[in-house]
């Protein structure tokens, strides 16, 4: 059961009500599941970035999550792995991961109503623009910003830096990213060869 953190503001952190060590430690372990299933073997696991997430997940910090960096570093099965451990400790909580130019391509007005964590990947590969019936919308500028206003949980992954998502969402976004988001920088070669 979510149990947010309620100020005169609305929502101020995310708090999925699981213990920070029961979520670190399934966040271990669906994460080495998910590695070997793809690469048939787990080498050391990012234990610094599972202990972030598990830390917000069990309400320390602010409502959102930001992983973002270079590509085939882990942010997607770390997406997947909190997906996993959320459905686990709740069954209705989370039912997937949306990518953002899926989001783009369907609209964002159905998951600006999905009051818990929405989890976003690949933002930033996505058409800026949305055109239907002559009208122009920027459907992922739209949906940060809403969810951001109302406080609900979103979690996205990225391969743009913080600089490149100033360029193509603007200083608006940018600011509600930097200010509304923990972050969890991903660096290195890429894990794919």
């Amino acid at each position: 059961m979510t149990r947010p953190i309620m100020s005169g503001k609305g929502l101020r952190t995310f708090d999925a009500g699981i213990p920070f060590r029961y979520a670190e430690m399934q966040l271990r372990v669906f994460y080495a599941a998910q590695v070997i299933a793809a690469q048939g073997s787990c080498g050391p696991l990012p234990v610094d970035k599972i202990a972030s997430v598990a830390r917000w997940m069990s309400g320390q910090g602010k409502p959102s999550l930001l992983l973002y960096g270079s590509y085939g570093l882990g942010k997607t099965t770390m997406l997947n792995t909190v997906r996993y451990v959320m459905r686990l400790y709740s069954h209705t909580f989370v039912s997937r991961v949306y990518e953002a130019k899926y989001l783009c391509d369907a609209g964002t007005e159905d998951y600006k109503q999905v009051f818990g964590l929405l989890l976003v990947d690949e933002l930033g590969r996505e058409s800026d623009e949305r055109k239907e019936f002559g009208n122009v919308s920027e459907p992922l500028t739209d949906l940060i910003y809403y969810r951001d206003r109302i406080g609900a949980p979103t979690l996205i992954a990225t391969n743009c830096t913080l600089d490149e998502l100033r360029v193509k969402y603007g200083n608006f976004i940018h600011d509600r990213l930097i200010s509304g988001y923990n972050k969890i920088y991903y660096e290195g070669e890429s894990f794919r060869k």
